[in-house]
């Protein structure tokens, strides 16, 4: 697979990880693309954590690495692994 497959995938993990935390009514969810600007300031917007992930494949295999982090802190409430077959 080519950068070009892997932003496709990549793109789809984060669409469907913003899709299903937005069920949760006590969070509210924010997409990547609308708080790129503010990264640096989102306690401003009442933010409390912030998560980050990579996704990273292999010949047969997508690894997803994702954080949640407090705001305030720093510190990562949540770390997990995640794999996937590709075939």
């Amino acid at each position: 697979m080519d950068d070009h497959d892997n932003s496709i995938v990549l793109e789809g993990f984060v669409e469907d990880l913003i899709s299903n935390l937005s069920k949760f009514s006590r969070i509210s969810i924010l997409s990547p693309y609308s708080i790129s600007a503010l990264e640096s300031d989102l306690k401003s917007i009442g933010a409390d954590y912030i998560l980050h992930g990579s996704i990273r494949g292999t010949d047969d295999l997508w690894k997803a690495h994702i954080q949640l982090s407090s705001l305030f802190d720093h510190k990562i409430i949540y770390a997990k692994e995640y794999g996937l077959s590709k075939q």
